[in-house]
């Protein structure tokens, strides 16, 4: 019961609010979709209203925290890995409960690394953008380009890894994106 109280307590410090209306969601590592990633602690996720709506003009956007403990690469190949793992198990587990028949073979990763520092809970941190060729198993079932934003830093005097992302299908004009990093901004967490 107290290392759970504990546990509890340290988590209270990361603070990730969303707009009214969105979801929220935690799942801890390992995730069970992707148990390849080895990692341990959690994952918090902030879905838009219309995640599953795809006419809907905030249609699978959503953000999303990995908070690791130790040590976790920000190396864009590594992430590469990572994100491979995360959204082919994803994709693969949900086309399996609803019965299709994915070609989880044509999903794509790339990460680049951007030159200049970002800021994440207020602290520096490395950014990326990533683009992922994936498929929507969750409602049409048709491919999907997902474009994200990155935000990766060590966190809580390094115990701990956080990486943030902001991920939507739609072009970065698109109103989505000012809500996102709206989200990411008022995101914090200890140094």
């Amino acid at each position: 019961m107290l290392l759970l109280l504990l546990a509890l307590a340290q988590d209270s410090e990361v603070r990730f609010p969303a707009p009214e209306g969105w979801r929220s969601e935690r799942i801890e590592f390992p995730i069970p979709f992707a148990k390849d990633l080895d990692y341990k602690g959690f994952e918090d996720l902030r879905f838009a209203p219309g995640m599953f709506k795809p006419e809907a003009p905030d249609y699978f956007s959503y953000a999303f925290l990995f908070w690791v403990e130790g040590s976790m690469s920000l190396e864009p190949k590594s992430l590469e890995k990572d994100l491979m793992k995360y959204y082919k198990g994803l994709c693969g587990a949900v086309a399996k409960s609803r019965k299709l028949d994915l070609d989880l073979s044509k999903i794509s990763v790339q990460v680049t690394k951007q030159e200049k520092k970002g800021k994440l809970g207020g602290e520096e941190a490395e950014t990326f953008q990533a683009r992922i060729e994936m498929v929507d198993a969750f409602v049409t079932g048709k491919p999907l380009t997902l474009h994200l934003e990155l935000w990766g830093r060590p966190a809580d005097g390094k115990k701990r890894s956080c990486l943030f992302a902001i991920a939507s299908p739609k072009e970065k004009s698109a109103a989505v994106w000012e809500t996102l990093r709206g989200i990411q901004s008022g995101f914090t967490c200890p140094k």
